[in-house]
């Protein structure tokens, strides 16, 4: 499903997403709409633009890909799931992530990955003192993704 976002409340955006049976959905001209994939799974999200705070918040197994940057507390709290941003993102990336897997292709905010340490926080080109406070180590670049 294809949605063009632009002034969309974020509420309705998600109430779209969560009630809708498609197992994929192309975002267009996302503008700040917060929480976008909270709390999903089985489903794919491409975001065109820039999604607002808390991206991926508790989720449980979706894969979402954002082309463009990422706001503060994304990952927040995952479970399961990927998301990959094809740029940068603020603070709080990752932050009680209790599984799952983050890309970020450019730069980061504060304290980033601060997740249990069983999860899989990969960060591409971070400055190595926000490396060794993430959860992880390993290094990947968002294009072997």
């Amino acid at each position: 499903m294809e949605i063009r976002v632009e002034t969309m409340h974020y509420k309705d955006l998600n109430e779209i997403i969560r009630e809708s049976g498609d197992s994929y959905f192309k975002l267009e001209d996302v503008f700040g709409q917060r929480y976008i994939g909270c709390g999903l799974d089985g489903r794919r999200i491409d975001i065109h633009g820039t999604p607002g705070n808390a991206l991926g918040a508790y989720m449980n197994g979706c894969e979402v890909f954002v082309y463009g940057n990422g706001q503060d507390a994304t990952g927040d709290t995952m479970n399961r799931g990927k998301i990959i941003i094809h740029g940068g993102c603020g603070d709080t990336t990752g932050y009680g992530m209790r599984g799952g897997e983050i890309y970020i292709r450019d730069s980061a905010g504060y304290r980033v990955g601060f997740a249990d340490l069983s999860c899989a926080f990969r960060k591409a080109n971070i400055f190595t003192s926000l490396l060794s406070r993430s959860a992880s180590s390993e290094l990947r670049s968002v294009s072997e993704i």
